[in-house]
């Protein structure tokens, strides 16, 4: 990462430790293939591709947990011009096991533009910070050095407001 601020607000004792980090205005250097290519999917993507100085975000907010050997990811989001980035989990710093899920959602402006459209843009696009017509669900699990990506292709496929719809009907 280069550039950016840094926020760090912590509180912790003996037993647990509550931290929420934000970091605004930041670049991703030699962010993974498949991130720059959605990533190409926006015209703020592209800027970055050509100007090969990484990938820009605007903001990522972490809040995350320690309690015992375990560090749970409560929720991370980066919002950037291009790509926003939904993620949760855990990491068990005795076994050095990790475990993410998470959301990438690519054409932030075709998702804004679309959002704005009278009716139907209510309907089609999540309110939630970072949601989009489509995103590409993945899963990261395994120790470090070793850690399995998976996507699941039909949550991939499948719109968000159908997925958010199903989930609300469970």
């Amino acid at each position: 990462m280069t550039d950016g601020q840094l926020l760090i607000l912590s509180s912790y004792d003996n037993k647990l430790s509550n931290t929420k980090l934000t970091i605004e205005n930041f670049k991703v250097k030699d962010a993974p293939g498949l991130v720059k290519l959605l990533s190409l999917a926006d015209f703020g993507g592209m800027v970055d591709a050509v100007s090969g100085e990484g990938l820009s975000f605007e903001k990522l907010e972490m809040s995350m947990e320690k309690k015992n050997q375990v560090l749970n990811l409560k929720e991370l989001y980066a919002i950037g011009p291009s790509i926003s980035i939904l993620m949760e989990g855990y990491l068990d710093t005795k076994s050095g096991l990790v475990s993410l899920r998470g959301t990438m959602v690519p054409a932030k402006a075709l998702n804004k533009f679309l959002s704005k459209l009278p009716i139907v843009g209510d309907i089609i696009i999540p309110k939630e910070i970072g949601e989009g017509l489509f995103g590409i669900s993945f899963k990261m699990k395994g120790t470090p050095g070793k850690i399995k990506t998976t996507v699941n292709p039909i949550k991939t496929l499948t719109p968000r407001f159908i997925q958010k719809a199903l989930k609300k009907t469970k």
